[in-house]
């Protein structure tokens, strides 16, 4: 299980992105994918990640999650 622990946001290595990469690495292989996601860092200030605050964190998980289920 690929472990994608960046929010949209971060330019350098965008949650989207990454996670996109990995769905578009297994298609056809038959291998279920699974992501690890930054559960711990939802509602923990941040500086460099300051979308993990926003709300709590809770937009921020929410869309990963949207986005994980859009890719099965």
């Amino acid at each position: 299980a690929p472990q994608v622990y960046w929010p949209f946001a971060r330019e350098v290595a965008r949650y989207d992105v990454i996670t996109q990469w990995w769905a578009d690495t297994v298609s056809g292989t038959g291998t279920a994918l699974y992501i690890g996601m930054a559960l711990y860092k939802v509602g923990t200030a941040s500086e460099t990640e300051p979308d993990w605050t926003v709300e709590g964190g809770v937009p921020e998980i929410t869309r990963q999650l949207d986005l994980n289920d859009s890719l099965t």
